[in-house]
């Protein structure tokens, strides 16, 4: 099935790394190479070693990509019938192939036959939310940086003393006994848009009846657009957690206007530009005045993209959960299952502002010099196979994304695993200390125990506890991930703890110890429910394999994440925690996780089918533009082409070519020339040529040089707009209007005007850079 465009659903242990080679050889004997696709370095090193005995037996040479291998290596790995690499290996070797070489002898790929995916769900679902870059660095001035630090931080602490006197009032509401106060609820919204983590906000809302009257008011606030853009004007900015967006108030706008001398409004550019158009300017001036609209525009952009950075550094990311700092730089983590994500920046300036948050060195800004998203680098291969334990829940996007069909594979061995219902909570400090007794009382029996937190911080929190019980364990977390495979595998030995992010052991066999399996086998205690259910079945999954006993056992409080961040209406339950024994089991609680995690389920969905939606868009200019510059390094592209190109539309357009001609080129004649495209196209190779006789240059080499320096510089300038092109496109979606058709409409015009304006550029470079060379020459000489 893995060589007919399907995922094979099958539970750890159950030989999927062998599968793979039965699939991979049919492919090879077809004459394809095959791309092994894992979810780490580590995994692709260890498959390689296993499975490369048996795949030479078979008459396969296998390969294998590592982060940092040389290139010689590389090239060598790829030439092999198979390889093991991670996605995002392939990927950015993929974009340096296609954007970033200068000969055909520094290429890496040939040609993309058949992938198999293990781990399909983690790599082409979870993988999938954030497009892959190359980047380079940004002749950019830092300065804007350092001078808003200030006033941001100053702004922050206005929001922190506009939240404090909030929270005053909401204070003296509940200790009055006024729950039922007509502002409670507008007030506990303010608090909860201008700092959604409010640990004072969290605790009231453990009260039903101040829960259910910020529910009240938000179902309100939801059904009148002016009524919401009114509260999002108090205080200094509003925070939206969920996409990360901030919004400016009309006073901190005018603090800011007054810092810097002028409105941060960004002019409405198309219609000042039409009415530039329509005035009685001459076109010189005219041109003038669009360059300064522009310029304009882009010192407000930059300014305010600069403010809401540092406003997200301060406000939305946190140290230990979404990045963490190492050898004094930032390490992004994945949220979702946190593992760090090395080499990755978050991009548009937030990087930068955090680093300041930390009191890092800058790094310098960087300018996205090639991207593409994982689905459609995926989706080139022609040929596409995919593994995992956990692939049902996502089957149909793995249809409508890759046209992967999920099939089932039923385990040699029956699944002995047993279940206990989910513990709940009201707040998080009751669910801790059962966490910590049930680990005390399963550890006493000798079982092995592996206990699954939702992030670095709350894995640091569970292990304080149990040092401070002297209890030995051992962490794995985004801080010490590169032990990952040895500490998994020491996890189902007698009386071991292991506490672990989401991360834990994909891939790896946590192999019990016999007196483990005697005792019961592995027990996993999750410290609260995952954003996707999913990451619940990728936990439990690491215990009871091949026919192993094996226990589960979730903790939920009304304080996690998963239940604040999904806003749904929990105050009806909390009757039932005021009277119940802390860690009672409510079946209705199970029900507000079921929906929260459905809710994440379709915000995570939203997303990445937006990502390629909007990346769709692009991918046909991507592919044109990744075909000229393969062109241009093979050979099949010259100036000339481009020239005859744009004579020939000069001639459509009824214009004169010889005046354009004679307008670009600074060619003297002794008669004037034909009018024609194919008699100045003569005139500019007899040019070229005495000049590389002159000079001593190849044409071809000549000819790169002016295609390939443009075309990548042009590009880059071009991806930047697309950038800017999109953050319009999505903000007309609150107009009623779709944001990718929006796109689609302008970057189209774009595109055309894109490619019009490099040909020219190509023609007008011609001369500049035979000046260039000359000058080299004569340096030399």
């Amino acid at each position: 099935m893995l060589f007919h465009n399907q995922v094979a659903e099958m539970a750890t242990g159950e030989g999927k790394t062998l599968s793979a080679v039965l699939a991979a050889y049919l492919s090879v004997l077809s004459g394809r190479k095959v791309h092994i696709i894992t979810a780490n370095d580590y995994l692709a090193q260890r498959d390689s070693i296993w499975m490369k005995p048996l795949f030479e037996k078979l008459g396969c040479s296998v390969g294998l990509l590592q982060t940092g291998q040389p290139m010689p290596e590389r090239q060598a790995a790829y030439r092999c019938d198979v390889l093991y690499a991670t996605a995002s290996a392939l990927i950015f070797d993929y974009l340096s192939d296609n954007g970033l070489i200068a000969s055909p002898e520094q290429r890496l790929q040939q040609g993309l036959d058949f992938a198999i995916v293990d781990e399909a769900d983690s790599v082409l679902i979870d993988e999938a939310r954030t497009p892959f870059a190359i980047s380079g660095r940004k002749d950019s001035d830092l300065s804007l940086y350092t001078t808003l630090h200030k006033p941001v931080r100053e702004v922050h602490k206005l929001q922190a003393d506009y939240v404090g006197q909030l929270e005053q009032s909401v204070a003296e509401m509940l200790a009055s006994g006024s729950a039922e106060h007509p502002e409670l609820g507008r007030k506990c919204f303010l608090i909860q848009q201008a700092d959604p983590n409010n640990e004072r906000l969290q605790e009231w809302l453990m009260e039903s009846s101040v829960r259910r009257k910020l529910e009240e008011f938000v179902e309100k606030a939801e059904g009148s657009p002016l009524l919401l853009a009114e509260l999002h004007n108090q205080g200094f900015y509003s925070i939206n957690p969920r996409d990360h967006s901030i919004q400016l108030s009309d006073s901190c706008q005018e603090q800011f206007a007054k810092l810097l001398g002028h409105s941060l409004v960004i002019p409405d550019l198309p219609a000042q530009i039409a009415r530039l158009e329509k005035s009685a300017h001459s076109d010189e001036e005219k041109q003038r005045r669009r360059e300064a609209l522009s310029t304009e525009m882009e010192a407000i952009a930059s300014q305010l993209n600069v403010i809401n950075q540092l406003i997200k550094a301060y406000a939305l990311y946190r140290r230990d959960v979404e990045y963490i700092v190492r050898d004094s730089e930032i390490v992004l983590v994945d949220t979702n299952t946190g593992r760090l994500l090395p080499g990755r920046h978050f991009a548009d300036g937030l990087h930068q502002a955090i680093e300041l948050k930390e009191q890092l060195r800058m790094s310098p800004e960087s300018q996205t010099l090639a991207e593409t998203t994982i689905q459609n680098f995926i989706r080139q291969y022609k040929y596409l196979g995919g593994m995992t334990g956990t692939a049902r829940i996502d089957a149909d996007e793995f249809l409508g994304t890759y046209k992967l069909d999920v099939i089932p594979i039923p385990p040699h061995k029956k699944c002995i695993r047993r279940y206990h219902p989910d513990l709940h909570f009201m707040g998080h400090a009751a669910k801790m200390n059962r966490i910590v007794a049930d680990i005390q009382q399963v550890h006493a029996q000798g079982r092995p125990i592996l206990v699954g937190t939702s992030s670095v911080q709350e894995s640091e929190q569970v292990s304080a506890r149990l040092t401070a019980l002297g209890l030995a364990h051992t962490v794995l977390n985004a801080k010490n991930h590169s032990r990952e495979a040895a500490i998994i595998a020491q996890a189902g030995q007698r009386g071991a703890i292991t506490i672990a992010t989401s991360m834990a052991g994909r891939g790896t066999d946590i192999k019990l110890a016999p007196e483990s399996v005697a005792l019961g086998g592995l027990h996993i205690i999750g410290t609260t429910r995952y954003y996707l259910r999913r990451l619940d079945e990728q936990l439990l999954g690491r215990s009871a394999r091949q026919g192993d006993p094996g226990s589960i056992q979730f903790y939920v409080s009304l304080e996690d994440d998963l239940i604040k961040e999904s806003k749904l209406s929990v105050a009806r339950y909390m009757q039932f925690f005021q009277a119940a024994d802390p860690g009672a089991h409510n079946l209705l609680v199970n029900k507000v996780v079921a929906e929260a995690q459905e809710k994440f389920s379709g915000y995570y969905h939203g997303a990445r089918r937006q990502l390629v939606a909007f990346d769709n868009v692009v991918a046909t200019q991507r592919l044109q533009i990744f075909a000229m510059r393969n062109d241009i390094i093979d050979g099949h592209m010259t100036v000339e082409q481009l020239l005859e190109e744009q004579l020939r539309e000069v001639q459509a357009a009824g214009q004169s070519c010889l005046d354009w001609f004679t307008h670009t080129f600074p060619i003297s004649f002794e008669q004037t020339p034909e009018n024609t495209p194919a008699a100045l196209i003569e005139i500019y190779r007899s040019a070229i040529g005495q000049a590389a006789a002159q000079l001593g240059f190849e044409k071809q080499a000549f000819d790169q040089l002016v295609l390939l320096g443009n075309l990548d510089a042009s590009w880059r300038d071009y991806i930047t707009a697309l950038g800017v092109l999109k953050e319009g496109a999505q903000l007309q979606s609150y107009a009623q209007t779709d944001p990718v058709v929006a796109f689609s409409n302008q970057s189209a015009k774009m595109f055309i005007q894109f490619l019009e304006q490099y040909r020219t550029n190509v023609c007008k470079r011609v001369f500049p850079t035979l000046a260039l060379i000359r000058r080299q020459s004569h340096r030399r000489n």
